[in-house]
């Protein structure tokens, strides 16, 4: 059970560091 809440977090970094990205293209663009 903790492992599968550890990956849910790790996915969720994930997305939320493409996102971020993506913003941080959107403003230098």
């Amino acid at each position: 059970k903790t492992k599968t809440l550890y990956i849910r977090q790790a996915e969720v970094a994930e997305v939320r560091k493409e996102k971020h990205l993506e913003l941080l293209d959107h403003w230098k663009g």
